[in-house]
């Protein structure tokens, strides 16, 4: 498991418009990449997640899926 923090650049309040659109394209991910999130929020300039994975993938290998 991991928990993981996305930061819109130099912290702009960008993400509060987009709050349910970035939750299904990450939900989305996830699906079709074999992994779960367990938690996400979204807040004005970051993006919390947990999310549960296998092991035999890298978590930086995740990371790279969401970004």
């Amino acid at each position: 498991m991991a928990h993981l923090i996305f930061v819109s650049k130099y912290r702009k309040q960008l993400l509060i418009k987009y709050g349910n659109e970035i939750k299904q394209i990450l939900s989305d991910i996830a699906e079709e990449k074999d992994f779960e999130i367990i938690e996400m929020e979204v807040d004005k300039d970051h993006v919390h997640l947990l999310a549960r994975y296998n092991h035999t993938k890298s978590i930086l290998d995740i990371v790279r899926l969401l970004k």
